[in-house]
Protein backbone atom coordinates (compact mmCIF):
# COMPACT_ATOMS: atom_id res chain seq x y z
CA UNK A 1 0.00 0.00 0.00
CA UNK A 2 0.69 3.60 -0.35
CA UNK A 3 -0.36 6.89 0.87
CA UNK A 4 -0.62 10.03 -1.46
CA UNK A 5 1.46 13.12 0.40
CA UNK A 6 -2.18 14.80 1.22
CA UNK A 7 -2.96 11.52 2.84
CA UNK A 8 -6.54 11.73 0.68
CA UNK A 9 -5.98 8.44 -1.50
CA UNK A 10 -3.92 5.47 -1.35
CA UNK A 11 -2.61 2.99 -4.18
CA UNK A 12 -3.37 -0.66 -2.87
CA UNK A 13 -3.02 -3.89 -5.01
CA UNK A 14 -5.92 -5.89 -4.58
CA UNK A 15 -7.90 -8.98 -5.33
CA UNK A 16 -10.71 -9.51 -7.91
CA UNK A 17 -13.23 -12.31 -6.51
CA UNK A 18 -15.58 -12.44 -9.83
CA UNK A 19 -12.55 -13.12 -11.81
CA UNK A 20 -9.83 -14.78 -8.84
CA UNK A 21 -7.22 -12.99 -10.69
CA UNK A 22 -4.64 -10.57 -7.97
CA UNK A 23 -2.74 -7.25 -8.45
CA UNK A 24 -5.07 -5.11 -9.83
CA UNK A 25 -3.91 -1.90 -8.52
CA UNK A 26 -6.31 0.46 -7.74
CA UNK A 27 -5.98 3.95 -6.34
CA UNK A 28 -8.51 4.67 -3.13
CA UNK A 29 -10.14 7.69 -2.44
CA UNK A 30 -10.31 8.26 0.96
CA UNK A 31 -13.39 10.56 1.35
CA UNK A 32 -15.37 9.23 -0.91
CA UNK A 33 -14.83 5.80 -0.33
CA UNK A 34 -14.08 5.43 -4.10
CA UNK A 35 -12.16 3.06 -6.46
CA UNK A 36 -10.15 3.89 -9.91
CA UNK A 37 -8.34 0.49 -11.24
CA UNK A 38 -5.06 2.36 -12.75
CA UNK A 39 -3.83 -1.18 -14.31
CA UNK A 40 -4.33 -5.02 -14.18
CA UNK A 41 -3.07 -8.47 -13.35
CA UNK A 42 0.30 -8.45 -11.59
CA UNK A 43 0.83 -5.19 -11.07
CA UNK A 44 2.24 -3.79 -7.30
CA UNK A 45 3.44 -0.52 -6.08
CA UNK A 46 5.86 -0.04 -3.10
CA UNK A 47 5.48 1.98 0.15
CA UNK A 48 6.96 5.43 -1.76
CA UNK A 49 4.77 4.87 -4.91
CA UNK A 50 3.42 8.55 -5.20
CA UNK A 51 5.47 11.57 -6.57
CA UNK A 52 5.86 14.28 -4.22
CA UNK A 53 3.09 16.50 -6.11
CA UNK A 54 0.48 13.76 -5.59
CA UNK A 55 0.16 13.60 -9.64
CA UNK A 56 1.81 10.50 -10.56
CA UNK A 57 2.49 6.77 -9.09
CA UNK A 58 5.39 5.02 -9.75
CA UNK A 59 4.65 0.88 -9.68
CA UNK A 60 6.06 -2.53 -11.17
CA UNK A 61 4.14 -4.89 -13.07
CA UNK A 62 5.18 -8.57 -13.52
CA UNK A 63 4.73 -10.10 -16.67
CA UNK A 64 5.84 -13.55 -18.10
CA UNK A 65 8.87 -15.14 -17.88
CA UNK A 66 9.87 -13.58 -14.87
CA UNK A 67 10.11 -10.84 -16.60
CA UNK A 68 9.34 -7.50 -14.79
CA UNK A 69 8.98 -3.32 -16.29
CA UNK A 70 8.26 -0.10 -14.09
CA UNK A 71 5.30 1.42 -15.15
CA UNK A 72 4.11 5.43 -14.27
CA UNK A 73 0.94 6.62 -14.21
CA UNK A 74 -0.59 10.29 -14.95
CA UNK A 75 -3.23 10.96 -12.62
CA UNK A 76 -4.98 13.82 -14.95
CA UNK A 77 -4.31 11.87 -17.81
CA UNK A 78 -5.52 8.57 -16.27
CA UNK A 79 -2.85 6.64 -18.41
CA UNK A 80 0.49 4.52 -17.36
CA UNK A 81 3.69 4.42 -19.53
CA UNK A 82 6.08 2.28 -19.67
CA UNK A 83 9.44 3.40 -18.56
CA UNK A 84 12.06 1.01 -17.67
CA UNK A 85 12.88 -2.45 -17.15
CA UNK A 86 13.21 -3.72 -13.58
CA UNK A 87 11.55 -4.25 -10.59
CA UNK A 88 10.45 -2.63 -6.76
CA UNK A 89 10.46 1.33 -7.88
CA UNK A 90 10.05 3.83 -5.23
CA UNK A 91 9.92 7.64 -5.46
CA UNK A 92 12.30 9.54 -3.42
CA UNK A 93 10.81 12.10 -0.83
CA UNK A 94 12.95 14.94 -3.00
CA UNK A 95 11.36 14.52 -6.06
CA UNK A 96 14.60 13.78 -8.18
CA UNK A 97 14.93 10.31 -8.64
CA UNK A 98 12.78 6.64 -9.09
CA UNK A 99 15.15 3.91 -7.77
CA UNK A 100 14.07 0.11 -9.34
CA UNK A 101 15.77 -2.81 -8.81
CA UNK A 102 16.71 -5.08 -11.66
CA UNK A 103 18.13 -8.56 -11.64
CA UNK A 104 19.23 -10.79 -14.26
CA UNK A 105 18.12 -14.33 -14.54
CA UNK A 106 18.78 -16.61 -11.26
CA UNK A 107 18.81 -13.42 -9.15
CA UNK A 108 22.31 -12.10 -8.95
CA UNK A 109 24.31 -9.32 -10.09
CA UNK A 110 21.74 -7.60 -9.22
CA UNK A 111 21.71 -3.28 -9.01
CA UNK A 112 19.83 -0.66 -8.16
CA UNK A 113 18.77 1.69 -10.84
CA UNK A 114 17.25 5.69 -11.06
CA UNK A 115 15.75 7.42 -13.83
CA UNK A 116 14.34 11.10 -13.60
CA UNK A 117 10.43 11.43 -12.84
CA UNK A 118 10.17 12.60 -16.63
CA UNK A 119 12.02 8.70 -17.39
CA UNK A 120 15.16 9.53 -18.90
CA UNK A 121 18.74 9.45 -17.51
CA UNK A 122 18.65 5.80 -16.48
CA UNK A 123 21.99 5.68 -13.89
CA UNK A 124 23.54 3.08 -11.58
CA UNK A 125 22.78 4.14 -7.98
CA UNK A 126 25.29 0.97 -6.49
CA UNK A 127 25.37 -2.49 -6.98
CA UNK A 128 24.15 -5.88 -5.07
CA UNK A 129 24.80 -9.43 -5.36
CA UNK A 130 20.90 -10.63 -4.82
CA UNK A 131 17.96 -9.23 -3.35
CA UNK A 132 14.32 -8.88 -3.91
CA UNK A 133 13.44 -5.86 -1.71
CA UNK A 134 12.08 -1.89 -2.93
CA UNK A 135 14.88 0.36 -1.69
CA UNK A 136 13.45 2.61 0.97
CA UNK A 137 14.56 6.39 1.23
CA UNK A 138 15.10 8.67 4.00
CA UNK A 139 12.98 11.89 4.66
CA UNK A 140 15.66 13.69 3.21
CA UNK A 141 16.56 11.38 0.43
CA UNK A 142 20.38 11.17 1.36
CA UNK A 143 20.02 7.12 2.37
CA UNK A 144 18.77 4.73 2.13
CA UNK A 145 17.35 0.93 3.44
CA UNK A 146 17.25 -2.07 1.53
CA UNK A 147 17.32 -6.07 1.94
CA UNK A 148 19.93 -8.23 0.38
CA UNK A 149 21.09 -11.35 0.53
CA UNK A 150 24.55 -11.95 3.70
CA UNK A 151 27.80 -12.42 1.99
CA UNK A 152 29.58 -15.93 2.47
CA UNK A 153 31.48 -14.17 5.71
CA UNK A 154 28.53 -12.63 7.14
CA UNK A 155 26.75 -15.65 7.79
CA UNK A 156 26.42 -17.29 11.66
CA UNK A 157 26.18 -20.97 11.70
CA UNK A 158 24.79 -20.72 15.45
CA UNK A 159 20.98 -21.74 14.86
CA UNK A 160 21.55 -23.57 12.24
CA UNK A 161 23.18 -26.56 13.61
CA UNK A 162 21.31 -26.61 17.29
CA UNK A 163 17.81 -28.49 16.37
CA UNK A 164 16.32 -26.98 19.23
CA UNK A 165 15.94 -23.55 18.30
CA UNK A 166 12.85 -22.40 17.08
CA UNK A 167 12.10 -22.23 13.30
CA UNK A 168 11.59 -18.76 13.80
CA UNK A 169 14.68 -18.05 16.02
CA UNK A 170 16.70 -19.21 12.55
CA UNK A 171 18.41 -16.97 10.52
CA UNK A 172 17.35 -16.61 7.01
CA UNK A 173 19.95 -15.35 4.50
CA UNK A 174 18.33 -11.94 3.71
CA UNK A 175 20.26 -8.62 6.12
CA UNK A 176 18.78 -4.99 6.62
CA UNK A 177 21.40 -2.61 5.42
CA UNK A 178 21.23 1.54 5.64
CA UNK A 179 23.57 3.49 3.13
CA UNK A 180 24.99 6.91 2.74
CA UNK A 181 24.27 8.05 -0.91
CA UNK A 182 26.56 10.66 -1.26
CA UNK A 183 29.91 8.69 -0.10
CA UNK A 184 28.56 4.88 -0.69
CA UNK A 185 29.06 3.99 2.97
CA UNK A 186 27.32 1.16 4.59
CA UNK A 187 26.34 -0.85 7.51
CA UNK A 188 23.44 -3.20 8.96
CA UNK A 189 21.12 -2.68 11.06
CA UNK A 190 19.60 -6.25 11.38
CA UNK A 191 19.51 -10.08 9.93
CA UNK A 192 16.11 -10.98 9.28
CA UNK A 193 14.77 -14.48 10.82
CA UNK A 194 11.81 -16.76 9.10
CA UNK A 195 9.34 -15.00 11.00
CA UNK A 196 10.24 -11.27 10.31
CA UNK A 197 8.27 -9.13 7.85
CA UNK A 198 10.60 -7.89 5.00
CA UNK A 199 8.70 -4.17 4.70
CA UNK A 200 9.97 -1.58 6.37
CA UNK A 201 9.30 2.52 6.36
CA UNK A 202 11.47 5.32 7.49
CA UNK A 203 9.88 7.35 10.03
CA UNK A 204 10.46 11.22 10.16
CA UNK A 205 12.30 12.60 13.27
CA UNK A 206 9.69 15.05 13.87
CA UNK A 207 6.77 12.01 14.55
CA UNK A 208 9.23 10.18 16.19
CA UNK A 209 9.40 12.88 18.67
CA UNK A 210 6.13 13.02 19.32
Amino acid sequence: MCWSPDDSKLTVSVEDRKTNTTGHLDILDVATGSAKDIDGINAFASEQCWSPDGKHVVYMVNQDKGIQVVRIYDAAKNKSREVASGGHPSWSPDGKRIAFLYCPPFNWDCAYQTIHADGTGQTLLFNIEAGSSPLWWSPDSQYVAYISFRKFWEHSLFGKLEQLVPIEHLETDDRLRIRRLDDNSEDWLLNLGNGDSPCFQWIPWSLNAR
